[in-house]
């Protein structure tokens, strides 16, 4: 059997987990968070991914494993979200030695380049080894309700607006760092086999709009720079 203990004590929260009779811990600054009062109703979309559904998912403390946890990535504030029972939710830590795993894809809470200044949050692996990662990041921006101007305008409701940005890290960079968007840009960017990888996409036909094409050149760049 598999039990969960969590207590928050001087703003701290503790999260245990046992699993055949070895105790995984996971320690933090964490957040009991206050839900109930939250009124959505009138607002378009929603502030999380997967529109609020918590999913199975693990929690990872220098790779020992938590399972079977309940998660959520809330986009607006930046936050993963553990539901420990009913109308009890937890804001996670930001932690360089916790990840998580949500919908199968790993999520890391670090510094990445955002117009020039460095912020910490969380990044979504999609292709991450030997010091070549490539994340992407969700975030959502919350619009106030407008009026519409004259008699022939629609009102528009409160909304959330997702938006979706890929970051690159090489061993070069000191932080991940927003992915160009040209094909040329991108190539100069990873730098060193310009040539080779403007040769790469040009011959896979690679649209580079598409997730599964930029990991198709990561992937590719990250052989050539082994080889």
């Amino acid at each position: 059997m598999k039990r969960i203990a969590l207590l928050l004590v001087c703003n701290l929260l503790v999260l245990s987990a046992f699993a055949q009779s070895e105790q995984w811990s996971v320690t933090g600054n964490s957040t009991l968070l206050n839900l109930k009062n939250k009124n959505l109703e009138n607002v378009e979309g929603s502030p999380y991914l997967k529109e609020g559904n918590f999913t199975k998912g693990t929690i990872i403390k220098n790779g020992k494993e938590i399972n079977n946890m309940d998660l959520r990535y809330n986009a607006f504030h930046d936050r993963v979200e553990v539901l420990v029972k009913e109308d009890e939710v937890y804001e996670t830590t930001k932690s360089d030695n916790i990840e998580f795993m949500i919908d199968g894809q790993l999520v890391k809470a670090i510094p990445y380049l955002v117009r020039g200044k460095v912020n910490t949050g969380f990044l979504f692996c999609l292709s991450c080894e030997d010091g070549i990662d490539l994340y992407k990041r969700y975030y959502k921006e919350y619009l106030e309700p407008e009026t519409g101007a004259t008699g022939y305008h629609k009102d528009k409701p409160a909304r959330f607006i997702e938006h979706e940005e890929l970051y690159i890290k090489t061993p070069e960079m000191e932080y991940p760092q927003a992915l160009e968007h040209s094909k040329r840009k991108i190539a100069r960017q990873l730098g060193g086999n310009e040539d080779q990888l403007t040769a790469f996409i040009k011959s896979e036909d690679l649209d580079l709009k598409e997730d599964i094409d930029n990991i198709k050149l990561v992937n590719y760049y990250r052989t050539i720079q082994i080889d």
